[in-house]
């Protein structure tokens, strides 16, 4: 679950816009009660995942097989990205089943040509190829994709005379993957994550509280009205800025720039927030987040099932946690990475046995996670770099 921070820094809004009483009611965040590599086989007739990474030198997507016992990446098609925007980059995301992939492009003429769009592909289950479904046009750059079976929310951001926020929610044909527009959710002031549960439950995003408070981020729980809308019903302050959020049945887990990772309760069935407890994770500035099996991002009454694995990319290198369903984090290994300009994109294959790194300038890397939480890498290919997400073949 990643975004520009430069232009969040640029100034304030050069636009004023309104926001409901309940945004300027948030109270302060406070607790609450509470082995050895087997050798690369011949790519898998059946793989256990596909591997779908961005390629920024390229302006590329690519798709790969990720083999089912090994990791190991076998390239099947390569699609190219234009228009590309190094600014801002290509984000990616694929719906909860596998079957669609979606990427956000961002226009840097949009006044010339297309504007800032999200490019819906289907999935052929058999080899991981891609079939392009159609573009559909949103507000502002895509700064984070969040998807359930039938949506994409998508939060954007642009600098002008000051620094603008959207969010635009897109209806997906759960029958093609083709998008088109949805009834426009809340405003959102200097926006920089959505987390969408995928089963239609609530949808939490980080922004600011208003453009006179730009430095104070929020975390919103919204909720579906019977007319189909959403409505903003709980906010709780950030004490840093977030740099990622993953989510694991009823308890999210959220990286700060300051190096803390936070655990916080969401409720399935009033989209409450509640914080459970922090600690000290990495060397601090920004970081990516994610999750690996069993646990699937679905809100429930359950935290993460144990053996859940959480993994933080930071500048300074990688690190495991295992993740109890109270949200405690236990240290596990930990590898040293060549310290980059862009934090690393972040997954974990299916069977939650790999994770897998990309990271401009050194592409994609695949770890093999043993039983104990030790990293191992076991293989490497120089391209990608930007975003990466896997998914298991579409059910």
């Amino acid at each position: 679950m990643r975004h520009e921070r430069a232009a969040r820094r640029l100034g304030p809004f050069g636009v004023a816009f309104g926001l409901a009483g309940l945004l300027w009611g948030c109270g302060a965040e406070a607790p609450a009660p509470l082995a050895s590599t087997p050798a690369p086989p011949a790519p898998s007739a059946a793989p256990g995942a596909f591997a779908y990474v961005v390629d920024p030198q390229a302006s590329a997507l690519l798709a790969f097989e990720a083999h089912q016992v090994t990791g190991e990446l076998r390239l099947v098609e390569t699609h190219g990205l234009q228009p590309a925007w190094p600014r801002f980059p290509t984000r990616i995301a694929a719906d909860p089943r596998g079957r669609f992939l979606y990427v956000g492009l961002a226009n840097p003429s949009p006044g010339s040509g297309p504007t800032h769009t999200i490019r819906a592909f289907a999935v052929d289950g058999a080899t991981g190829r891609l079939l392009h479904r159609g573009d559909a046009p949103v507000t502002f750059p895509p700064v984070s994709l969040a998807t359930t079976e039938d949506q994409v929310h998508v939060l954007g951001g642009v600098y002008t005379s000051g620094y603008v926020g959207s969010w635009d929610l897109l209806d997906v044909d759960t029958a093609t993957g083709a998008l088109r527009h949805a009834t426009r959710p809340p405003q959102r002031f200097y926006p920089s994550l959505v987390i969408a549960d995928a089963g239609g439950g609530p949808v939490y995003t980080v922004a600011a509280l208003s453009t006179a408070l730009a430095e104070q981020e929020v975390m919103f729980a919204s909720e579906w009205r019977g007319d189909g809308t959403l409505a903003d019903v709980d906010s709780i302050k950030l004490q840093r800025r977030t740099s990622d959020v993953a989510l694991g049945g009823a308890v999210s887990f959220t990286a700060d720039e300051s190096g803390r990772i936070s655990s916080r309760t969401l409720d399935p069935r009033t989209g409450q927030i509640r914080l459970l407890g922090r600690v000290d994770a990495f060397e601090g500035g920004p970081a990516r987040l994610a999750l690996g099996r069993p646990t699937l991002p679905r809100l429930s009454t359950a935290g993460p099932s144990a053996g859940t694995w959480l993994a933080v990319s930071s500048r300074g290198g990688l690190r495991l946690f295992e993740a109890a369903e109270g949200g405690e984090l236990a240290a596990r290994g930990s590898v040293a990475l060549p310290e980059i300009e862009t934090v690393r994109g972040l997954a974990f294959h299916p069977s939650g046995r790999h994770l897998y790194t990309s990271g401009e300038g050194e592409g994609l890397r695949v770890f093999r996670i043993d039983e104990e939480g030790g990293l191992q890498e076991t293989a490497r290919d120089p391209r990608g770099g930007g975003d990466v997400v896997l998914t298991a073949p579409p059910s």
